[in-house]
């Protein structure tokens, strides 16, 4: 389905836009703890390990083209080795979590140790969970088009049934979006890449009925226009841990430190919500603008 973008955004559509990146962020959060049936950060550790592997590949127009399609699997050959620690340094887990998760890939015959380093080999990416991986991947970006459509952000052109197969070049841009943005945030928040998802996941889940709800996501689809308190929903550590695949422990203990920071607060139901007030901080709403930058 293409997509002509305008060469323009109008400020006012950034939290609009934000929302809904968010949403194909944390859709794609799922498909990640879902690609190997494993818990989420062993599948963030896989993910991160297949994006250096496969950088070289994806560098080179030819190859790029090459390997785009849904059955198109570079070999092994082409791929990397890549050590720990950069791994570590590239998804923002850190460095002894991502060895423990890399021997646990590897007792599963998921991941390989290679001279230099290790590998994701193409037998785990044409598993069935990567292969589930690329239709989800697939309908989450087709939702996206749609909606940014309905909500006027930008113009679409006509679908066409003529296209060549992009799945899995779709996969991989997707996910080097959710991986970036990640990245970027903990650095940015001084924050562990899981408290980065919890508390986007709670931010999201506060307004997520703006996005169904054209007239007043318009109402407050820019970047000055934070929906006041009133209007968010507060979320629940179990919810968080259900949606994203995650403990509840691991959220709890997370969540915690979010509310001592003070990016969260508890309302007296027990659920969650990130505030106006934090929102409208200069922090954020520059991080807001960045991320919508992003997502366009």
């Amino acid at each position: 389905m293409p997509v002509q973008p305008r060469e323009t955004r109008s400020a006012d559509q950034q939290r609009q836009l934000s929302r809904l990146g968010a949403r194909v962020l944390l859709r794609a959060a799922r498909i990640v703890a879902m690609t190997i049936d494993r818990d989420l950060i062993t599948s963030l550790v896989a993910l991160g390990i297949a994006r250096a592997n496969l950088a070289p590949v994806f560098a080179d127009p030819e190859l790029a083209t090459l390997y785009a399609a849904a059955d198109a699997i570079p070999p092994d050959s082409l791929r990397r080795p890549v050590s720990i620690y950069a791994v570590a340094k590239a998804t923002g887990i850190p460095y002894e979590t991502v060895r423990r998760h890399v021997r646990k890939l590897q007792g599963e015959g998921l991941c390989q140790a290679v001279e230099g380093g290790v590998i994701l080999p193409a037998a785990t990416i044409d598993g069935p969970g990567y292969q589930r991986a690329l239709l989800e991947t697939w309908e989450a970006l087709t939702q996206f088009v749609a909606d940014a459509a309905m909500a006027g952000l930008h113009g679409c052109g006509e679908r066409r049934m003529d296209v060549p197969d992009t799945r899995r070049e779709a996969l991989r841009q997707t996910m080097t979006f959710f991986l970036d943005v990640l990245e970027q945030s903990a650095r940015a928040l001084e924050l562990e890449t899981l408290s980065v998802l919890i508390l986007r996941y709670v931010a999201n889940a506060n307004i997520a009925h703006l996005i169904t709800d054209l007239e007043l996501g318009r109402q407050y689809a820019g970047l000055d226009s934070v929906p006041p308190d009133e209007l968010r929903r507060p979320v629940s550590v179990y919810a968080v841990g259900k949606a994203l695949l995650i403990p509840y422990e691991t959220v709890r203990r997370h969540a915690k430190l979010l509310i001592e920071r003070g990016y969260l607060e508890r309302r007296p139901d027990g659920g969650m919500i990130m505030t106006a007030h934090v929102l409208q901080s200069p922090e954020f709403t520059q991080r807001t603008s960045v991320f919508a930058d992003r997502t366009q």
